[in-house]
């Protein structure tokens, strides 16, 4: 596996497929990696740096064209809870054709159950009743655990090189990935 990395990055591609041009710190796909991985990692950079939802809606409902009311659709600029960042994430592959997560979100104990036991080779899911997290490329996607070096936000979505819970009980966590993933 080709790691991702850190860095500034000038354009995405969201799930629709536009291109956006504004300069963010975000992960950035190592050569090689499989497109639906890169289209994972695009999505996680648009919500990247949003806000941590303060009650009201927590970014999970309906994602993209399938079967969406205009109440359910979830869009980038929501703040996005931990389980819902996660979710939202997944979507980028089954909008664009791949299978690794439905129509609708899903929560953090709904993710200690979800796909394949144990660490994937590219995407592996952290999660347990109260918090869900993800590792993708080498990079963990998170919304809590301690700021370090490697997080340019304040609260909400971010980036780690590190395990965001080094210092809690990653071990009360289900560890699960996609299926071949």
């Amino acid at each position: 596996m080709v790691k991702a990395q850190l860095g500034w990055i000038t354009t995405y591609t969201d799930v629709d497929g536009v291109t956006t041009t504004s300069r963010t710190w975000g992960a950035i796909p190592g050569l090689g990696t499989p497109p639906a991985i890169v289209d994972i990692i695009d999505a996680a950079n648009q919500i990247a740096h949003n806000a941590y939802p303060d009650g009201g809606r927590d970014g999970h409902g309906c994602y993209g064209g399938r079967g969406c009311s205009a109440s359910e659709k979830v869009v980038a600029t929501e703040p996005f809870d931990c389980s819902g960042s996660v979710s939202w994430a997944l979507h980028a592959d089954g909008l664009k054709g791949g299978q690794m997560l439905g129509k609708e979100s899903l929560d953090s104990g709904q993710f200690e159950t979800w796909a394949a036991k144990g660490a994937g080779k590219w995407i592996t899911i952290y999660a347990n009743g109260g918090h869900a997290f993800m590792k993708i490329a080498g990079l963990y996607f998170d919304t809590a655990g301690p700021n370090d070096e490697d997080r340019l936000t304040y609260g909400g979505d971010r980036w780690s090189t590190r395990d965001p819970w080094e210092t809690h009980q990653l071990r009360s966590y289900a560890v699960r990935h996609p299926k071949g993933w």
